[in-house]
């Protein structure tokens, strides 16, 4: 995007009058929609290193125990799993973020950036810096996403087709790559911060089975999967989430001319299918129109704005929310969607 067409870029209008959802419910009863809870994402977060550490001492033992034909494929289903657990670890900073954790904004930093944040090589207020500008000049030239968007020609993705999908991806993610960690501002100060984060873990493990096996594990099934397995899976997801050109009624695009979306709700899909359920978008983070309308919403209650929004406006945001529920589907506006 040129210097000329980033100074025409002004903040897209949101696109949705929320009174029609603060005129049928209470304030409190959306007071109690928006509640962080620290309990609840703690155990998340704890299950989901659970499963991760479970599933590489898994691996581990396939790969001592059984021939290459058997280990090999095995331990790729495995970093795969492991690569999508830790998308639902970033998307736990995504939730710290918005302080989803704690209403004490103290500890919502220290607890998602202990179980969530430095490990996947970020700080949450590093993160929030960048994610507030998104949400707050949604669609200008001060949204860093717009930025990586025409950057890395994604309104050019075709997605016609796996082949074709894959070649345009392969293109783009080298330059993606460095774009993300440079939008969560991975410093060498946070890198820093994040390698004795998991120098700590591996201590135990080292002390238990020796250093080259820790570092071996570490490796294998942390490094390889966030690095290479995890670009993949992210950069699907976030080059679905929004749309800033304009499209027509059924999700095509314009034809390709830059036109500035007419709103925040029309530019931002929500990707809800299966696949994005348990692999690309999990945690209910694919419902991801209302997170935009309604962003002091947490996770879990995502799926159930949704629903009570679509009741109480359903010419408004009813009808002008797109989606799609297949990886390479154009997005579909309103109403069709099952609830």
């Amino acid at each position: 995007m040129s210097k000329k067409e980033k100074t025409k870029r002004a903040r897209i209008p949101r696109g949705w009058d929320s009174s029609s959802l603060t005129s049928n419910i209470s304030a409190r009863e959306l007071k109690r929609y928006s509640q962080p809870n620290l309990l609840r994402i703690v155990g998340l977060a704890l299950c989901v290193w659970l499963a991760i550490w479970g599933a590489a001492v898994i691996g581990y033992q396939v790969f001592l125990e059984t021939p290459a034909y058997s280990w090999i494929p095995l331990n790729l289903c495995i970093l795969v799993g492991i690569a999508a657990a830790l998308r639902a670890i970033e998307g736990f900073v995504h939730a710290g973020s918005h302080y989803h954790w704690c209403s004490n904004r103290l500890m919502n930093d220290l607890a998602t950036n202990v179980l969530a944040a430095l490990p996947v090589f970020s700080l949450v207020q590093h993160y929030r810096s960048g994610h507030q500008l998104h949400h707050s000049r949604f669609g200008s030239a001060d949204d860093p996403e717009v930025g990586r968007y025409f950057q890395l020609d994604l309104p050019g993705l075709d997605r016609r087709s796996m082949g074709a999908f894959f070649l345009g991806m392969v293109k783009r993610l080298p330059r993606y790559f460095w774009a993300w960690w440079d939008q969560i501002r991975t410093t060498p100060k946070v890198l820093m911060y994040s390698m004795l984060w998991h120098v700590g873990i591996l201590i135990p493990i080292a002390i238990a089975c020796g250093v080259k096996v820790a570092i071996a594990l570490w490796v294998v099934y942390f490094l390889i999967p966030i690095v290479f397995i995890l670009t993949v899976i992210r950069f699907i997801t976030e080059t679905a989430e929004h749309d800033y050109i304009g499209r027509d009624r059924n999700g095509g695009s314009d034809g390709g001319s830059q036109v500035t979306a007419t709103s925040e709700l029309e530019s931002t899909n929500s990707n809800i299918g299966r696949i994005h359920r348990w692999f690309l978008h999990p945690f209910n983070d694919g419902w991801h129109a209302v997170h935009h309308l309604r962003p002091t919403i947490p996770f879990w209650n995502l799926k159930k704005i949704h629903r009570l929004m679509v009741e109480v406006d359903p010419l408004g945001y009813g009808r002008h929310h797109f989606y799609r529920t297949r990886v390479l589907q154009i997005p579909m506006s309103g109403g069709t969607i099952k609830q």
